[in-house]
């Protein structure tokens, strides 16, 4: 989207780099509506609707809608599209679905396609939690002790998840050993802002 081709497109400049960015309260103005009586929740489904207007399922009806969201309608609501700018899988759910991507592959592959077009097609952390089974505890080595013992005990299952990081474009995984998903998240992950 670029500033200018609609009324609630606005732009910035950073360190010599200029960004454009939705302007929710531009839009609200235009319809008329106060962004202001909205969720913050909704008005991140609404930025999104907008940044992605044009884009296969999202329209200005889609945004219309959630402009004019209220809790206390009984109507029918319209489907909301949604692509967030990432995906953060545990592993306990990450896993099978890089189990589907690789059939999937296989699959248009044994068509006589390229399987390299088979990709997430949004950017995708994969995080390795550690498992709940202690060997050692209360010793200066444990956690190198109980770390050696995972990735022997899971030995097939990193070397898929391995391979699946260099054979997938927007897959990034995140090795045990890091911490929990959540926190591997806010300490590694998290962005508030994406270009």
């Amino acid at each position: 989207m670029k500033s200018g081709s609609h009324p609630y497109v606005s732009s910035f400049t950073s360190n010599g780099h200029s960004y454009q960015f939705v302007d929710l309260k531009a839009y609200s103005a235009k319809m008329g509506y106060p962004i202001s009586r909205l969720p913050y929740s909704l008005r991140i489904l609404l930025e999104g609707c907008l940044r992605n207007t044009g884009k296969k399922g999202f329209s200005g009806d889609a945004a219309q809608a959630i402009l004019h969201w209220s809790a206390d309608s009984q109507k029918a609501r319209s489907a909301v599209p949604f692509l967030p700018a990432r995906v953060l899988m545990q592993d306990f759910t990450g896993l099978p679905v890089l189990n589907d991507l690789t059939a999937l592959r296989s699959a248009v592959q044994a068509d006589g396609k390229d399987p390299q077009i088979v990709n997430p097609r949004i950017p995708s952390n994969l995080v390795i939690d550690h498992s709940v089974q202690v060997q050692a505890f209360a010793r200066p080595d444990a956690r190198l002790i109980n770390e050696k013992q995972e990735f022997t005990q899971n030995y097939e299952r990193y070397q898929f998840l391995k391979w699946s990081q260099t054979a997938y474009d927007n897959l990034q995984v995140l090795p045990p050993g890091l911490g929990i998903c959540h926190q591997v998240n806010l300490e590694r992950l998290g962005r508030v802002a994406w270009t």
